[in-house]
């Protein structure tokens, strides 16, 4: 189960990513920008999501690893989501203030929605007790 968690964030952090940054885009009235705020996303949900995997499988034995899971997926999404925020305000010439808000909030929402559909996936793999691609007797 374990590096399919990495994958798993990489993997579910591209549409997540691609949907956030499209919808920031109508949004935040800049449907003009459509496919660069959703490029943006897309890097962000990548990059954010990657490094969730990654720590929800080096933190797979711990006690509470479920919180410190969602915890690190909203902490992450958000500093992701702010800096790209920063980056798409330099890029269309807005305030810095409404781009980091912005990207603040749509890094919220992406690390909610990320951390939620790892910790459901992890979960449901246990119960069912299917054997994950990566964990076949050697």
């Amino acid at each position: 189960m374990n590096s399919t968690l990495r994958t798993y964030g990489a993997g579910i952090g591209l549409p997540l990513g691609a949907g956030i940054g499209g919808t920031a885009a109508v949004v935040t009235g800049q449907s003009g920008e459509l496919a660069l705020l959703a490029g943006y996303g897309v890097s962000g949900g990548l990059l954010a999501g990657a490094f969730v995997g990654q720590f929800a499988e080096n933190y797979s034995g711990a006690g509470d690893w479920a919180s410190r899971v969602f915890g690190v997926a909203v902490l992450v999404s958000l500093l992701v989501g702010t800096a790209l925020g920063l980056l798409a305000a330099w890029s269309l010439d807005a305030a810095f203030a409404n781009g980091a808000a912005a990207g603040a909030s749509a890094g919220v929402s992406l690390g909610v929605l990320l951390g939620g559909i790892l910790l459901t996936s992890a979960r449901s793999g246990e119960r069912s007790g299917r054997e994950r691609p990566d964990s076949a007797e050697q």
